[in-house]
């Protein structure tokens, strides 16, 4: 899978977690899926989803500043374009979990 596949999960994973927190409207009530944010602020942001997908500190900082700012996969070193798709694959398949964990218990509520 492409670095830029996971650079947009994490984005729309960050953009729910964001709505979630707020209202996220715009004067018309519709919901903005576009956030203008700082590196910095989207380093943190990865970094947190990373961590809550159970991949050590250490990686998810480092993979974090990669995604965030914008490096394209092709000038990473092997052993980093290597790091950055096995934490994405952790976090992928922790989040799946989660979707299927939370459609369970929204089945389960439904009957």
């Amino acid at each position: 899978m492409h670095l830029s596949f996971f650079v947009q999960l994490l984005n729309l994973s960050v953009v729910e977690h964001l709505s979630d927190d707020s209202e996220g409207t715009s004067a018309e009530g519709a919901t903005s899926p576009t956030l203008w944010i700082s590196s910095q602020e989207k380093e943190q942001l990865f970094r947190t989803e990373l961590i809550k997908a159970c991949v050590s500190y250490d990686h998810a900082m480092k993979v974090a500043h990669i995604l965030a700012s914008g490096q394209s996969e092709e000038l990473l070193t092997i052993e980093d374009a290597q790091l950055v798709k096995q934490v994405c694959r952790q976090w992928l398949e922790h989040r799946k979990r989660w979707e299927f964990i939370a459609q369970v218990i929204e089945d389960a509520a439904s009957q």
